[in-house]
């Protein structure tokens, strides 16, 4: 009779360890806060030992800045890449609407994460606001070229100070996950609908 091989056991790589050790930091600082969450936390839930963190993280503070920055970079990414499909002749509008969607679909299917960089960033160490500060300045600057564009393109009204406009669309886009369940409407009909608002505004036509 033939004997089969033992199946070898699978072995954790440093990297997917990283990996899980965020992920779950993400779960728990978005739910508890950062303060409350402690190493022990993280480490239990990733069902590890807490010194075991030490060999991939120098404290709470690095694990931290490291789920705020992924936050932050993916809803950069999904509106930058969601623009770039787009033609470069385009309207604003349809740009901006783009990049709307794209950054409401990355607080959803970056929950943990995009929940961490925005309800977090005041809790957080001074260093971890700077370096994460650096991030959101480099997204900002992405919506001010789109909306410069547009006032360039006499798309939008010329006298819009756009630094406000850009604060009232985040503040808008950012808290949806808080919400958006109940509305039973689809990212593109979500995305339609800031739109709208941000481009034509509420008064009567």
């Amino acid at each position: 009779m033939t004997q089969l091989s033992p199946t070898p056991v699978r072995t954790t790589s440093p990297t997917e360890t990283k990996e899980r050790v965020l992920r779950t930091a993400a779960r728990l600082f978005a739910r508890q806060g950062y303060k409350a969450t402690t190493l022990r936390d993280i480490a239990a839930a990733c069902r590890m030992k807490a010194g075991s963190l030490y060999y991939h993280f120098t404290s709470k503070e690095e694990i931290l800045s490291h789920t705020m920055d992924r936050g932050v970079a993916h809803v950069f990414e999904a509106a930058r890449d969601a623009v770039a499909a787009v033609p470069a002749t385009a309207p604003s509008r349809t740009k901006i609407r783009a990049a709307i969607r794209g950054h409401l679909s990355a607080l959803f299917v970056h929950g943990d994460y995009t929940s961490t960089s925005i309800r977090l960033y005041q809790q957080a160490p001074p260093a971890v606001q700077a370096q994460n500060r650096a991030l959101r300045d480099r997204y900002e600057e992405f919506w001010n070229a789109l909306f410069l564009e547009a006032k360039e393109r006499g798309q939008i009204r010329p006298d819009l100070p756009l630094g406000i406009v850009r604060l009232f669309l985040f503040g808008g886009m950012n808290w949806t996950n808080e919400w958006y369940q109940d509305t039973k409407q689809s990212f593109d009909e979500l995305a339609d609908a800031f739109t709208i608002i941000l481009m034509d505004g509420m008064g009567s036509r």
